[in-house]
């Protein structure tokens, strides 16, 4: 994130898209809408964390892969 700004928590995101990775393997449950409605909080004070923009962006791009496997099913 921009210098003064602070992004999403660097383990929960992390975390998270290791499950939306067991998802596309067709090894996980998460919804396309457990996706598009997950949270996370602020990284500790002095952290910067993951930019929230790019992050949003990739669960988007996940949302809709997961939508067009269950199409698919």
């Amino acid at each position: 994130p921009p210098f003064g700004k602070r992004g999403y928590n660097e383990k929960a995101v992390a975390d998270f898209v290791a499950l939306c990775a067991r998802r596309l393997d067709g090894r996980g449950h998460l919804t396309a809408d457990d996706v598009r409605h997950v949270r996370f909080n602020k990284p500790a004070f002095g952290k910067r964390g993951f930019d929230q923009n790019q992050v949003d962006d990739l669960l988007a791009e996940i949302a809709t892969a997961i939508d067009k496997l269950d199409a698919r099913s």
